[in-house]
C-alpha cells in the first residue's frame, strides 16, 4: 500500500520559500513522485479468447488441430481440399506394414493426398507407388514427405514420369532422408544430364543399400556421372542400369567406377550397348574389384574381341558367382575361351554361367562338367556349376516327345522371366513403343524376337491368343499390371 502523504500548511511553505527556494523545489518533486507512485493501473479483465488472439497463437492453434487430427483424417481433409476421391485401398490399410498402391491412376493431386497422411505414419514400412502417373507436380510432396517420415525404408515409384525436376527432387530427398534402404525409380524419363542428380545424391547417402535405376535414358555423360557416384558410395549393394543407353565413354566410366568400388554385389547392365569397348573395361574393373558377385552383362552386343579382354580378368577374379553373357554374338571359339579361363583360375567363385543363345562346342561341354566336378567336391561352399547355352536342332530332335515347358508357350515364358528376373508387365511395356497398354502382333512378335525368347511360330501364335483377353487381336497387358508371373 502506498504510504498516505499530507498536504503542507501555507505558513510552513511561507517559511520554507524564505529558507531555502532549493528545498522547496526538491520537495516538490518528492511529492510528484509520490503521487504517481500511488496511482493504480486501471484494472482490465480479458476473456480467454481476446487474451490469446494473436496471429502467432492462432498459427499455434491450427498447428495443435492439424496433429490432433488421425492420419485417416489428414487423407479425407486433403481429398477435400484438392478435389480427389479418396481411395478405401489406401484408408484400409494405413495400419499395415506394406502399402501396395501400384497401379492406382493417382496422378498429381491423388499423389499429395496420400504425402500429407504419410508425414506422420509409423506403421508403413515399404511403399509402393508404381505406374501413377505422378510427374514432377507430386514428386515434390512425396519428397518433402520422405524428409520428414523416418520410418518407410522401401520405395518404388517406378514407371511415374517423374522427368529430370523429378530427378532432382528425388535426389535433394536422398541427401536429407537416412531411412530408405531400397528405391525403385525405373522409367521415369530421365535424361543423361540428370546423372549429376544421382552423383550429387550417392555422394551424400551412405544408407540406401539397392537402387533400380533401369529403363532410363542415361548415355554418355549420364554414365560418366554414374561412374563418379558408384566410386565415391560405400553403401549400394545392389544397382540395376539395365536398358539405358550405356555406352562408349558412359560404359566406360561406369567400369572405372566399379574397379574401385567396394561394396555392390548385384550389379545389372544388361541391355545396354557395352560392346566390345566397354567388355574390355569391365575384365580390367574385376581383376581387382573383390566384392561383386553377381553380374549380367546380357544383351550388350558382346563379341569375341570383348570376350579376351574380359576372360583375363576372369582369371584373376575369385568372388564373382553368376556372370550372364547371352544373347550376345559370342561364337562357339569365344564361348570355350570364356570357360577356359573360368577353369584355368583355381579359385573362380563362378556357379552359374549364363550363355543363352550362344552355341557351344563339346570342348565346351567338357570343360563344364569338369568344373561342375570340382565345385561339387569343394564341400559345400559353392553349389555346382551350372550353365545355360544355345541347344541345337540335334539336342532338339532327340526328344520327340517334348516336356511341358518346351511344348507350352506360358511356362518357356514363364522361365525366360525368372532366368531375367522380369516381371511380365516390365516385359511388355518394352514391346509397347507407343505406351497405348496395347500390344499389336506386329509389335508381339518384333519384341520376342529382340528379346530372344526361343519359341516356334505355333507357339507364339498360341502365347498371343491365350494373353489376347479380350480377343480384339491385341495383348491389353494393363489387366496383368498387377501380376508377377503367368499362372
Amino acid at each position: 500500500m502506498c504510504p498516505s502523504v499530507e498536504t503542507p500548511t501555507g505558513s510552513v511553505q511561507d517559511e520554507a520559500e524564505d529558507d531555502n527556494s532549493t528545498q522547496t523545489d526538491e520537495n516538490e518533486t518528492k511529492d510528484t513522485e509520490a503521487t504517481v507512485e500511488c496511482v493504480a493501473p486501471p484494472v482490465v479483465t480479458l476473456t480467454d479468447e481476446e487474451y490469446y488472439d494473436t496471429d502467432l497463437e492462432i498459427e499455434d492453434e491450427n498447428h495443435r488441430a492439424y496433429h490432433s487430427m488421425t492420419a485417416v483424417d489428414i487423407y479425407f481433409k486433403s481429398c477435400e481440399q484438392l478435389g480427389v476421391v479418396p481411395a478405401s485401398y489406401f484408408v484400409t490399410h494405413l495400419q499395415d506394414e506394406a502399402m501396395n498402391m501400384s497401379h492406382h491412376g493417382l496422378g498429381p493431386n491423388g499423389t499429395k493426398a496420400i504425402a500429407a497422411p504419410l508425414v506422420i505414419n509409423t506403421s508403413i514400412l515399404e511403399l509402393n507407388l508404381e505406374d501413377n502417373w505422378i510427374t514432377s507436380d507430386g514428386t515434390g510432396d512425396i519428397a518433402d514427405m520422405l524428409t520428414e517420415n523416418c520410418y518407410i525404408s522401401n520405395l518404388n515409384i517406378s514407371h511415374n514420369k517423374l522427368g529430370s525436376e523429378g530427378a532432382r527432387l528425388v535426389c535433394e530427398m536422398l541427401q536429407e532422408n537416412t531411412t530408405l534402404r531400397t528405391v525403385s525409380l525405373a522409367r521415369n524419363e530421365f535424361k543423361d544430364s540428370d546423372g549429376q542428380y544421382f552423383a550429387e545424391a550417392l555422394r551424400q547417402n551412405f544408407r540406401l543399400k539397392e537402387l533400380d535405376l533401369s529403363g532410363n535414358e542415361f548415355c554418355e555423360l549420364g554414365g560418366e556421372w554414374l561412374g563418379q557416384a558408384i566410386a565415391a558410395n560405400e553403401a549400394i549393394e545392389t544397382l540395376n542400369l539395365s536398358w539405358n543407353h550405356l555406352r562408349l565413354k558412359g560404359a566406360l566410366a561406369v567400369c572405372a567406377g566399379m574397379k574401385v568400388n567396394i561394396t555392390i554385389k548385384s550389379l545389372d547392365l544388361s541391355w545396354n550397348g557395352f560392346a566390345d569397348e566397354g567388355a574390355m573395361a569391365m575384365g580390367e574393373a574385376i581383376k581387382t574389384n573383390n566384392t561383386l558377385t553377381w553380374l549380367d552383362l546380357s544383351f550388350n552386343r558382346i563379341s569375341d574381341r570383348g570376350l579376351v579382354m574380359l576372360t583375363k580378368g576372369l582369371e584373376a577374379n575369385d568372388t564373382l558367382r553368376t556372370l550372364k553373357l547371352g544373347n550376345n554374338p559370342i561364337s562357339e571359339e569365344g564361348a570355350l575361351l570364356l570357360i577356359t579361363s573360368i577353369h584355368k583360375n583355381e579359385r573362380s567363385a563362378i556357379e552359374d554361367l549364363d550363355l543363352k543363345d550362344v552355341k557351344v562346342n563339346k570342348e565346351f561341354k567338357s570343360l563344364a562338367e569338369k568344373l561342375r566336378e570340382r565345385t561339387t567336391g569343394l564341400g559345400g561352399s559353392w553349389t555346382c556349376f551350372t550353365f545355360n547355352v544355345k541347344k541345337s536342332p540335334a539336342e532338339f530332335g532327340r526328344r520327340s516327345n517334348q516336356s511341358a515347358e518346351e511344348s507350352d508357350p506360358m511356362m518357356v515364358m514363364q522361365k525366360f522371366l525368372e532366368d531375367n528376373r522380369l516381371r511380365l508387365v516390365d516385359l511388355f511395356r518394352n514391346f509397347d513403343k507407343d505406351l497405348s497398354w496395347k500390344i499389336s502382333p506386329a509389335e508381339f512378335k518384333r519384341g520376342i524376337s529382340d528379346a530372344g525368347i526361343p519359341f516356334t511360330k505355333s507357339q507364339l501364335k498360341s502365347l498371343m491368343d491365350g494373353l489376347d483377353i479380350d480377343a480384339d487381336g491385341q495383348v491389353n497387358y494393363r489387366q496383368l499390371a498387377g501380376e508377377t508371373s503367368i499362372s
